[in-house]
């Protein structure tokens, strides 16, 4: 939306967590899925097996299936990671945490995405893959390693188990503010999510990052932020205000309670209603009712005050409030230069429509996965 970050507002704003199982066998040309093709898992509570962990994670990069692989979404407390699907059985990838303590789970992150950066960009050469039917050949075996991993969390013999692709190691989105979230978005993260009811509280965070990215080596600019954003629109305020007003009828506190408390893990519950609450971090995000000239206001008002690049746009209602927005919101961005009209490279990758950047289809030379 704004400072070359053309492609990442309203593609990855509707990025989707879905189950494989409905996914698989299933055409997805829609934009949302074209972007955001893999899934996130099911958390467990117990470590597994971390050798077929990875080995069945490393399904995911399976190029030329009906959905292939563009991005991988790092988690706030658990980890990263994901579904696969389209490969020739499905994979549900379960991942994995024991009920460590909040820093800890970092720690074992950090561990499993070094795994996963090294199956991604060195277990296969670029010339592993032959195609040679009359030869009957599809693969050089001498092309192809084993990765030899051993560490505290994670066994993990490899090789990796299917031909990377283009993009080798996916776009990587992280969500997550504490102290240990940010390091790590820091040094991992192209996309982070933040999510506060004002854009000054993201502010701090988002100014964090990007000074810790320095001492990695990395660009600041090259981390986008984007903010979740509810907007209720209407043709006009009053329109807008009418919408919200009727909204409001099918609202439950007892719904509420349940669906904060299982993203937050705070028991509302046992809070009165008049006791004063202190600050704490969730998952929940702006909401604005307007006319679309006044979201787009807003819009720009949180990219100045927060230093945002884009917004994961949440719903009121679906489809209804997507309709609102393609129908009355994107005119208006259009119109102001602050969304984008066309792919800036057209049939590329993920990444190279993320950064503007014909032939980018890897990580940045200074981001850590390249260095695999």
């Amino acid at each position: 939306m704004v400072r070359g970050c053309q492609h990442v507002a309203f593609e990855t704003c509707c990025w989707l967590n879905v189950a494989a199982q409905d996914l698989v066998g299933k055409d997805h040309d829609s934009a949302v899925v074209k972007s955001s093709c893999l899934v996130t898992a099911t958390l467990e509570n117990t470590i597994g097996s971390s050798s077929d962990l990875v080995m069945q994670m490393s399904c995911v990069s399976k190029y030329g299936c009906r959905s292939s692989s563009h991005c991988i979404y790092l988690f706030d407390a658990p980890l990263v990671l994901l579904n696969s699907v389209g490969c020739s059985k499905q994979w549900t990838v379960r991942l994995l945490m024991s009920k460590a303590e909040h820093d800890q789970r970092y720690v074992v992150a950090e561990e499993c995405i070094k795994v996963m950066y090294t199956l991604f960009q060195s277990s296969w050469r670029d010339d592993a893959v032959r195609l040679d039917a009359k030869g009957g050949c599809f693969i050089e075996p001498e092309a192809v390693r084993e990765i030899h991993h051993t560490g505290q969390f994670y066994n993990v013999p490899g090789p990796h188990i299917c031909q990377p692709s283009p993009q080798r190691t996916p776009l990587l989105l992280q969500a997550g503010t504490s102290k240990a979230g940010k390091q790590f978005a820091a040094q991992h993260a192209e996309i982070v999510f933040v999510a506060a009811h004002k854009p000054a509280l993201v502010a701090a965070n988002i100014a964090d990052i990007r000074d810790t990215a320095r001492s990695f080596g990395r660009n600041p600019d090259h981390i986008k932020f984007l903010a979740m954003f509810c907007p209720i629109i209407g043709e006009t305020e009053e329109v807008a205000v009418a919408k919200y007003n009727d909204y409001l009828q099918y609202a439950s506190e007892e719904g509420f309670i349940a669906l904060f408390g299982g993203w937050t893990g705070i028991n509302m519950a046992t809070y009165g209603d008049d006791e004063e609450l202190a600050y704490v971090e969730s998952a929940l995000g702006a909401r604005f009712v307007g006319s679309p000239t006044q979201v787009a206001d807003e819009m720009q008002r949180w990219i100045g005050v927060a230093d945002i690049d884009g917004f994961n746009l949440a719903y009121a209602l679906f489809p209804g409030s997507f309709e609102d927005v393609a129908k009355l919101l994107v005119p208006v961005l259009q119109e102001r230069g602050m969304l984008w009209e066309n792919y800036a490279v057209p049939g590329g990758t993920y990444r190279e429509n993320f950064y503007a950047m014909p032939g980018q289809k890897q990580p940045l030379d200074e981001h850590v996965a390249s260095k695999y």
